[in-house]
């Protein structure tokens, strides 16, 4: 099992998981599979050309709200939307999400913000892939397993895509442009590049992490 499979398996197989009710079980998890991986492959580096936070424009102070009302769940269609239908690994897909719902919180202008806590692979909400699965149930996503089948992997259908469009329509332009970046940004990353950029970013999301790139 390489790095990649390894990393994917553990947070798409602890995501269910509750940290406090089933501690033991998680670690027993993600040490078993990550333990194989880590020892025999190292982790690509990041280069400065992809350094997501100094390359990603934030949205100044004082921008404009969203012209239309949108939820957590548009947030996240709104991402896959972004993605222009290729498909994003959970690592992918939280980290997106942790981005938008950190840098522009402003977009959701209904119910609840995702709560982001420090996981074993960073930023981390489970409610992220209960609202993919929410959004698959009424044909707006496609949530597959990966062609390795030990992850699932997200992207938006024909419908969601639609919608998703119509979604981005409605924020101002520099939200809009941040959240096709960020979206965009996260497909190109590897999983080492990826955690280790959010990680240098955001600190307080390096407690409690397991990975050693």
């Amino acid at each position: 099992m390489d790095l990649l499979t390894a990393n994917h398996y553990v947070e798409s197989c602890t995501g269910s998981m509750d940290r406090d009710a089933n501690s033991t079980e998680r670690r027993i998890c993600t040490r078993q599979v990550a333990s194989v991986a880590l020892s025999s492959l190292d982790v690509a580096r990041s280069s400065p050309s992809h350094d997501p936070i100094s390359g990603l424009d934030l949205v100044p102070h004082g921008v404009q709200l969203s012209v239309r009302s949108m939820n957590r769940r548009d947030l996240v269609l709104a991402v896959l939307a972004a993605s222009q239908g290729r498909s994003l690994t959970p690592v992918q897909m939280q980290k997106a999400a942790f981005l938008v719902t950190t840098n522009i919180p402003q977009v959701v202008t209904e119910g609840p913000l995702f709560n982001f806590v420090p996981y074993d692979y960073g930023p981390f909400d489970k409610d992220v892939y209960a609202e993919a699965h929410a959004l698959a149930a009424c044909g707006e996503a496609v949530v597959a397993p990966s062609a390795q089948g030990r992850w699932n992997t997200y992207a938006a259908s024909a419908q969601g895509l639609q919608r998703g469009q119509q979604i981005l329509a409605g924020l101002a332009p520099p939200q809009r442009k941040y959240v096709e970046d960020v979206a965009l940004w996260v497909l190109s990353q590897s999983f080492g590049s990826l955690v280790k950029s959010i990680y240098s970013a955001y600190p307080a999301m390096k407690q409690n992490s397991i990975f050693q790139g």
